[in-house]
């Protein structure tokens, strides 16, 4: 599994049991549907484990997933207000689409990279690419560095063993 960084919120840097590990996809068959929860049309997550048991029967296949590592979480109007000052751009898309075009660039992107090439990409589709300018922002670059610490070859070792644990313990309490 490719992981990513889905945000500080129970992410890498979390005790092991505390992190949560989410897997976005567009499966629609019964099966992936009975172990997911929709997110928005044409989006569902489902747990690793999920996601495992799925590629394990032979229903979906490893690149059917975006796999994300924690996630990001903001009090009661904040979001509001980061939108307001400029930290995001909102922009209308096909969530079917907009979830393949990240899967699709997931495929070749460099974790360590922390999403910055896929964020680069996705901005010049909108046609705000020149709101990126020519050098990456001190916090893109902040991102950068702790994925590279915390996306590395060992960390993603030790990601992939209390996964594989956690999805053994799952096997053997029958759950």
């Amino acid at each position: 599994w490719r992981m990513w960084y889905g945000g500080d919120v129970q992410g890498m840097t979390s005790p092991r049991p505390m992190q949560e590990v989410v897997c976005l996809h567009a499966l629609t068959s019964p099966q992936s549907q009975s172990i997911s929860m929709r997110v928005i049309d044409g989006i569902n997550w489902t747990t690793l484990e999920g996601a495992n048991a799925l590629v394990k029967a032979g229903i979906a296949k490893m690149d059917d997933f975006w796999v994300l590592v924690g996630y990001a979480g903001w009090a009661p109007g904040q979001l509001a207000a980061e939108i307001e000052r400029g930290s995001w751009h909102v922009a209308a898309a096909s969530s079917t689409t907009l979830l393949q075009q990240l899967m699709n660039q997931s495929k070749t992107a460099d974790t360590l990279e922390a999403g910055i090439s896929v964020w680069t990409h996705l901005m010049n589709k909108m046609g705000k690419g020149q709101l990126i300018g020519d050098e990456v922002a001190f916090e893109d670059l902040m991102l950068r560095e702790w994925a590279r610490e915390h996306l590395a070859q060992e960390s993603v070792e030790r990601i992939h063993s209390s996964v594989e644990t956690a999805v053994a313990r799952h096997r053997i309490g029958g759950g």
